[in-house]
């Protein structure tokens, strides 16, 4: 949250700046999570600041639409991505089993996403660009969920 808070708060000047002489004005893309939208039950605390994210994401593009500061403020909400922190989650998610057997947490979360496998650094990378770019120049305020259809279910 502080990041997320700081972040805006240190861009703001750069961004409306830059806003003014853009055909689409400026973007700013928070990295949240699916557990800021439905909650996960192993870390609370990670889904509470993720939450957050989400709403600062929409009351800043709420914000900065009412002060016409032409800037979209959009989220992106990751799954289970294939990367160093995605492992340290099976590893959680293990010992909260009652195991250490991380593939079998890694299995079990792979049966849980109907695309039929875990995303990658790529698949959210790509929806970035995506936020950032004038493609999504009637976006702000939203969350794009990247999640292999974990939270369709």
């Amino acid at each position: 949250m502080t990041g997320v808070f700081l972040g805006t708060k240190l861009c703001l000047p750069a961004l409306r700046e830059r806003a003014q002489t853009s055909v689409h004005g400026s973007a700013i893309v928070n990295l949240a999570s699916v557990a800021g939208l439905v909650g996960s039950q192993l870390d609370p605390l990670y889904s509470m600041t993720k939450g957050g994210v989400t709403l600062f994401t929409k009351s800043s593009a709420l914000e900065f639409a009412r002060k016409r500061y032409r800037i979209r403020v959009n989220s992106i909400h990751p799954g289970v991505i294939q990367t160093d922190m995605g492992e340290q989650t099976f590893t959680a998610r293990a010992r909260n089993m009652g195991s250490n057997d991380a593939e079998a947490a890694r299995k079990l979360a792979l049966s849980t996403h109907p695309i039929g496998r875990l995303g990658m650094p790529n698949d959210i990378a790509k929806g970035i660009v995506f936020l950032a770019s004038d493609d999504a120049a009637f976006m702000t305020g939203a969350g794009l969920v990247v999640d292999g259809g974990l939270t369709a279910q």
